[in-house]
């Protein structure tokens, strides 16, 4: 979704996308707070996901526009470092929720907290806005590359399911994870003849990704996540095996997990004789 967020961020107002993004994601964790079942959590946080990848796009978006460009790569970084300690501490604030109050508290906090942050950009936040061309309703909307969006997604679900099913919920020779794969690889396949075919309003512009630049630092993006997965995938097995031989409380369970996965990060920076 940060893809479609990106093309309303170029073709509508920064800051009432912005807003409308805090919104579905505050809207997503109260119905996560008061969900009766499973079915009502998975929607509450379907709806958060929607609204955080607005977030964390405008976010960006929003240094762009108001920050010199000097200073940029500080106020990057903060973000970036927001990022980091909101991963270390949330998990350990969320076991303790669950251990002293309910877990439906790692999701009431995120009310009164994106609240203030939504009054404060309200009233504070003042971005220079491009000049857009006046142009019918359906127009603007061609400008989002619907079509391109409607193929991607169900492209990534239909490869997400896959992995997610594969060897656990049925066998890799299975008939529905090779259909789920096959259909990964025909959508995906035809949005990018869709991406060059319709270069203007494309998701993904062909200029833009063809360039050298932008094509290894992606390429940098992805390495680096999927190495990142890896420790994170890692770092379930040890913590999960002290969780179902001592049945620790959230908050102990939630500090192994993640005090040993910083351990395999910092392992790395730390010199072997």
């Amino acid at each position: 979704m940060q893809l479609l967020f990106g093309k309303l961020y170029t073709h509508f107002n920064i800051k009432v996308v912005f807003l409308s993004a805090i919104a579905l994601f505050e809207l997503g964790s109260l119905l996560c707070g008061v969900a009766p079942t499973s079915k009502a959590l998975i929607v509450g946080r379907a709806i958060a996901g929607l609204g955080s990848a607005g977030v964390f796009n405008g976010g960006v978006i929003i240094i762009s526009r108001t920050v010199p460009l000097v200073r940029r790569p500080i106020y990057v970084g903060i973000v970036g470092a927001m990022y980091g300690i909101a991963s270390v501490a949330g998990p350990l604030m969320g076991g303790a929720f669950t251990d002293h109050l309910s877990w439906r508290w790692c999701f009431y906090i995120n009310l009164p907290i994106g609240s203030i942050t939504f009054a404060g950009i309200l009233i504070f936040l003042k971005t220079p806005e491009k000049e857009h061309a006046p142009m019918a309703f359906r127009a603007r909307i061609m400008q989002l590359d619907p079509l391109g969006t409607a193929l991607f997604l169900p492209g990534i679900i239909c490869l997400l399911l896959a992995l997610q099913w594969g060897g656990l919920t049925y066998p890799w020779s299975s008939g529905r994870i090779i259909a789920l794969l096959v259909l990964f690889a025909i959508l995906i396949s035809i949005f990018v003849v869709v991406q060059i075919r319709n270069p203007d309003n494309a998701t993904v512009p062909p200029r833009i990704i063809s360039q050298r630049s932008m094509a290894f630092g992606s390429w940098y993006i992805f390495s680096v996540s999927i190495s990142a997965a890896m420790v994170v995938f890692r770092s379930w097995k040890c913590p999960d095996s002290f969780a179902s031989c001592h049945q620790p409380s959230s908050l102990r369970y939630t500090t192994c997990r993640y005090g040993f996965k910083r351990s395999k990060v910092l392992r790395r920076f730390i010199p072997v004789s």
